[in-house]
């Protein structure tokens, strides 16, 4: 009888054990915190920013070239939500919208804004299902454009309203450039851009006071131009590339640029993710891997 009754109490302590457990996990699972935070994900040779505000809205500009952007959604957004607010494609270059389809498949998205429409865009079968089903919002932006939650602003740069380059690389020098604000920091997000726009941009006056910069196109020597650099006093340069890629980038002129600027540069195909978390009023900087 006594070996009964202590089993009985062992079995009361364990369940209570784990009662509390199980408290503490979804306490923390369930608490998340209410802070601002971008990502620079890791997607390999290509392009993924997952924007969280401090109210849980997602934002995600670009997607990537595959379904590895689902691996890295997972990791940050918690299995209870399955809603991302809007999705930003720059461009429709295979790395930046490739991995679009995937994210439709798992996540309920309420509004996809692009530059084009989206009929002509390679990925466009799936996506204008959802569009014609009323599922998905779908705008086309410009220049003209702001987008304002939660204290975050997204202010659209480029394309100009009637910006027509044609030919090979037009996808990139019509791709969309924003100026993240959050508070009291910037972050300029360069999609693909070339110098040209570089120059553009800065006629326009609205680049300045931008804390980080989202390198252009891998790191590709048509951009990142020294006007750019000197007429922005970055503190880090993000670059999003692949490890050893048939590509080469980024390469060594923007490297040594970022150099002489005494630029931060920190690069996916290193670190993996790039997490920048707005902390008592600072850019706090977390990498995955501390190479």
């Amino acid at each position: 009888m006594q070996i009964i009754v202590e089993k009985i109490i062992r079995f009361k302590y364990l369940k209570l054990f784990l009662i509390i457990a199980i408290y503490l996990n979804l306490k923390i699972l369930f608490n998340e915190d209410k802070k601002f935070h971008i990502y620079f994900l890791d997607v390999g040779q290509g392009d993924s920013i997952l924007i969280k505000t401090p109210n849980h809205r997602y934002i995600l500009i670009d997607t990537g070239k595959d379904e590895k952007i689902i691996e890295k959604l997972d990791d940050i957004i918690p299995f209870w939500n399955r809603l991302i607010d809007i999705i930003i494609i720059t461009h429709d270059d295979e790395d930046h919208i490739g991995g679009i389809d995937y994210i439709v498949d798992k996540y309920n998205v309420n509004y996809i804004l692009s530059n084009k429409e989206y009929k002509s865009i390679k990925k466009a079968a799936k996506i204008q299902e959802e569009i014609d089903s009323n599922s998905i919002n779908y705008y086309l932006i410009n220049n003209n454009v702001n987008i304002k939650t939660d204290e975050l602003i997204l202010d659209v740069l480029w394309p100009e309203l009637n910006s027509n380059y044609e030919g090979e690389n037009s996808d990139n020098e019509n791709s969309i450039v924003i100026m993240a604000k959050y508070r009291d920091k910037s972050f300029l997000l360069t999609a693909d851009i070339n110098k040209e726009q570089e120059e553009n941009i800065i006629k326009q006056d609205s680049y300045d006071g931008a804390e980080i910069l989202k390198i252009s196109h891998h790191g590709s020597k048509n951009a990142t131009s020294d006007v750019l650099l000197d007429n922005v006093s970055f503190k880090y340069a993000v670059i999003s590339c692949g490890v050893n890629n048939m590509y080469n980038l980024p390469s060594e002129e923007v490297l040594d640029r970022l150099t002489k600027q005494n630029i931060e540069t920190l690069r996916t195909d290193i670190y993996g993710n790039i997490e920048f978390i707005y902390e008592d009023g600072e850019l706090v900087k977390k990498l995955e891997k501390n190479n």
